[in-house]
């Protein structure tokens, strides 16, 4: 009999989504076998990319919600769970390192639980010698990542979130060269840049976004979307297809 989501280990459902990353029913499967594991940041940010791909999925989503390691509204509350690696110091850091050691040492293939153990050692500036360094986990994860870029992304993020700009410039000045140009990463990179005082490279990030919108904007018009030429003209970042369609109409053209 073949195998099903359900059935799968993590490391083989990272597998599958590295092959394609826009696969709701393995981020489901993501959800619940990182809930069976009480570690509810993970189970969290799966639950997310699965509600974000087919929202169909939120009755199935919310049984989940009854266990204690996604507690009801929590998974989609933007300020909890793995919202605090943009916090600047973290008390639980350490033990949460240590936590998430211990998962990638048994399940090396956890690109989410490498990432986030990447941010911890970042935020802490103290390395343990009994965990792997911040650098290392940073690479493991990029080596796993379903998305080219992922990894650098969400550390730019945080680090932004954390009051950390030039942080943040020198890992999203990374993914310049990543094809397709991610949207967002560039959009975060211009915000950092600005942060800094480079307004002359904030405004090229920003355009190289803006490119990005436009040519989302034109792919949705020759699928048949409309109501997309009123916003032909928006600002650099304010992109109409972004604005006035779901995450799931556009999925198939912009990454994770």
């Amino acid at each position: 009999m073949p195998t099903t989501h359900k059935e799968c280990g993590v490391d083989i459902l990272w597998q599958q989504l590295r092959q394609h990353a826009a696969q709701p029913t393995v981020w489901l499967a993501l959800a619940r076998s990182y809930t069976t594991d009480a570690l509810p940041w993970q189970a969290g940010y799966s639950a997310r990319q699965a509600l974000r791909l087919d929202a169909a999925l939120l009755p199935e989503l919310r049984t989940l919600e009854s266990s204690t390691a996604m507690q009801a509204g929590h998974w989609q509350d933007p300020t909890s769970g793995d919202a605090l690696l943009g916090r600047a110091h973290l008390p639980e850091a350490l033990a949460l390192a240590q936590r998430f050691a211990a998962r990638v040492h048994g399940s090396p293939g956890d690109w989410l639980s490498w990432l986030y153990l990447a941010r911890l050692q970042d935020m802490s500036g103290v390395q343990e010698d009994t965990l792997p360094p911040a650098v290392h986990a940073l690479q493991q994860a990029a080596l796993l990542e379903p998305v080219p870029g992922e990894s650098l992304h969400w550390m730019g993020v945080w680090r932004l979130n954390a009051g950390d700009a030039q942080g943040a410039v020198a890992v999203l000045s990374r993914l310049l060269d990543i094809r397709p140009v991610r949207f967002g990463s560039m959009m975060y990179l211009g915000e950092a840049l600005l942060g800094i005082g480079n307004v002359a490279a904030a405004e090229k990030a920003f355009a190289r976004a803006n490119a990005v919108c436009q040519g989302v904007c034109a792919q949705l018009l020759a699928r048949g979307h409309r109501g997309l030429t009123q916003g032909a003209g928006a600002a650099p970042g304010k992109c109409p297809a972004l604005v006035g369609f779901g995450e799931n109409s556009i999925r198939g053209v912009l990454p994770l």
